[in-house]
């Protein structure tokens, strides 16, 4: 032996045999580091919570996004199907249940072909310990300290939690490649299915990607994922876990080939909305930066309205009025009586903007807005038969306001009563209704009635010329045809913890911001538009 290697092995002996003193000779209660946390004996307190992806739903149960920083979900241990169980603890720590969290026989084995390559090559690990690397040790260090370290947290963990706890934590922190966090996530990816159904090949194949998870990747590395997956099957066979029939038909198995998407990010408007409203909602948490870890990484379960069978129809019925990508157009359908928010067309596709423009866009609504003006002059005494003049073009004078002048869009005009004002969309009509009742009555009433961008109090508004939102004006006709009573708009029907545990639901009985009688009249006049004024392309 020459000095080089005297030196190299006296360190490793002298390592071991630290190893071998806190094996042994290990007291009651023992005070430890580990990644700047010093440990008092109850490893198990200080282990924080896992990062797991927060899921939103459909009003039918239906996933629509994911959200998080690492893609995982954890699952119970009798949620994974038994031959999950078996393939893992075949190839990765057949002692499981004999062991105490640390091996003591693959570590002198680790340990004497670490003297004979000269360094730390092999850790001899046991899932106990594993769980503890990926849990307290950030930082890829193979060294003795470190080994004695991970040793000594996995015997007190082993001594504090049941062999099945731990089992399940590990399954739910080992990384398996493709993104996937946990054998929730892995199970999905992979395969498209739940823990529970995974069959004898995919088992194999995701127990064998733990060492190497990028090299024995299926949809880079088929190869290498096939010859893994073989050698897995081929130990399962060797200690009678499976019998030479389930190994060949395992083996003919083909390999998964729908490669997953990542999609732990909005991937349309209602989803980027939903997240949106998440981190900024106070009754989530109280910082911004509270709520950003509790939507990225706190595993919420997020219920919406969303309803896939609208979203179809109002993209279609936009397509149709726009089909070709020159414009865009955005559309809110909430149900009145609630303010649930059941679809949403927002822009030329997320894909190519992620510009919302049904909920961020400010707009001009144009003659949309007049039902605003006149939800106020029906509330302040105008009657549906009362006559106003249309005649155009039209000087606008009211005190401390320059003079406005408009002009109807078609026809020189005449004498109008609400209802045929209203029904054919006369310009003139509507200032001069404006000028009666004053353009302050007229902001006010759209800040009730759901505008919650600025509402200039001049004369123009009543043409609807300052910028407001769909979804605004989707509040404002919901609130008419609700009779009055107002309900903001609903994305969250109910917020859960990762336990299941509500943290808010969004069943809120609405306020009454106009009186039903003023509400159901109006209703009538703008059915009107529909049935026989400007809009009857609508129908």
């Amino acid at each position: 032996m020459t000095r080089r290697h005297i030196r190299i092995v006296l360190p490793l002996l002298a390592g071991g045999a630290a190893l071998a003193v806190c094996l042994l000779a290990l007291p009651p209660a023992f005070s430890i580091f580990a990644n700047g946390i010093r440990f008092n004996g109850v490893v198990g307190n200080e282990m924080s919570q896992l990062s797991e992806r927060t899921v939103i739903y459909d009003s039918r149960g239906q996933v629509i996004g994911r959200l998080g920083l690492e893609d995982r979900s954890s699952v119970a241990l009798s949620d994974v199907a038994p031959v999950m169980v078996e393939a893992l603890l075949t190839t990765e720590d057949r002692d499981f249940y004999g062991n105490a969290g640390v091996d003591l026989h693959a570590v002198a084995r680790a340990f004497f072909k670490n003297v004979n390559a000269g360094s730390v090559k092999e850790g001899g690990s046991t899932l106990t310990q594993q769980l503890v690397k990926n849990r307290f040790f950030t930082a890829p260090q193979r060294t003795l300290s470190r080994k004695v370290r991970e040793a000594m947290l996995s015997l007190r963990l082993d001594s504090e939690w049941p062999k099945n706890r731990i089992l399940s934590e590990y399954l739910n922190t080992v990384y398996f490649g493709q993104g996937s966090y946990g054998i929730q996530a892995a199970a999905e990816r992979f395969f498209q299915t739940v823990p529970q159904e995974l069959n004898l090949a995919q088992a194999a194949l995701l127990a064998g990607s733990i060492r190497d998870p990028e090299g024995n990747n299926p949809f880079t590395n088929p190869k290498g994922a096939l010859a893994r997956r073989s050698e897995v099957l081929g130990q399962m066979y060797e200690v009678g876990a499976i019998s030479k029939s389930e190994r060949t038909f395992a083996e003919a198995s083909p390999l998964p080939d729908q490669r997953p998407q990542r999609d732990l990010r909005p991937d349309n408007y209602y989803v980027e909305e939903v997240q949106r409203r998440l981190l900024n909602d106070p009754r989530l948490a109280d910082t911004r930066e509270e709520r950003y870890n509790l939507v990225f990484r706190g595993g919420l379960q997020v219920e919406t309205p969303y309803d896939q069978s609208m979203q179809a129809k109002a993209q279609s019925a936009v397509n149709k009025t726009i089909p070709t990508s020159q414009f865009t157009a955005a559309m809110a359908v909430m149900d009145p009586s609630n303010g649930e928010v059941k679809a949403l067309v927002a822009g030329p596709g997320f894909e190519r903007s992620q510009f919302n423009l049904a909920t961020q866009g400010a707009r001009q609504p144009g003659s949309t807005f007049k039902a605003i003006t006149l939800a106020a002059a029906l509330e302040n005494g105008y009657s549906v038969n009362d006559s106003i003049s249309g005649s155009s073009p039209c000087i606008i004078k009211i005190d401390g306001f320059a003079p406005w002048t408009t002009r109807n869009a078609e026809g020189g005009g005449g004498v109008f009563n609400l209802r045929s004002a209203t029904e054919e969309s006369v310009n003139c009509a509507y200032a001069r209704l404006i000028a009666a009742l004053g353009p302050k009555k007229v902001s006010e009433m759209a800040r009730r009635l759901g505008v919650t961008h600025e509402v200039p109090a001049y004369p123009s508004i009543t043409l609807g010329t300052i910028g407001v939102s769909p979804l605004e004006m989707a509040t404002v006709y919901s609130t008419l045809a609700a009779e009055g009573i107002k309900h903001d708009p609903v994305f969250i029907t109910k917020l859960k913890d990762r336990n299941g545990r509500v943290i808010f639901e969004d069943r809120e009985p609405g306020k009454r911001v106009l009186s039903a009688e003023v509400a159901r009249t109006e209703t009538s006049i703008l059915q009107g538009v529909i049935r026989a004024g400007t809009g009857t392309r609508a129908r």
